[in-house]
């Protein structure tokens, strides 16, 4: 079973959402923001803001699709998100894109 599949385990979301924070060359306003919810295991909202922050960035990042996928929908973000109520379609389109 992926590790995304357990629901109280969010270490490796925060790995992952640090590595793709140094990974993307974010502001350092942003990186500040994000750093902040993951301090305050606040996951939903430092995964939603990294994933709007690389959209908004146009950067492309390899990634993993559906580990990606699988993480949001740990946070619940298919269902409820924090700063855009566009989020899932908008990343689910990210995602695509950056798979090309």
């Amino acid at each position: 079973m992926p590790w995304w599949h357990t629901s109280d385990n969010f270490e490796p979301i925060d790995q992952f959402v640090r590595s793709t924070m140094s990974l993307a060359d974010l502001d350092p306003e942003s990186v500040a923001a994000i750093g902040l919810y993951l301090d305050n295991r606040e996951y939903e909202m430092a995964f939603e803001g990294l994933f709007l922050e690389l959209i908004k960035s146009r950067k492309t990042i390899k990634l993993n699709a559906s580990e990606c996928i699988g993480m949001a929908r740990q946070l619940k973000l298919d269902k409820e998100t924090v700063f855009d109520h566009q989020f899932w379609s908008k990343f689910e389109t990210n995602l695509h894109d950056m798979a090309k």
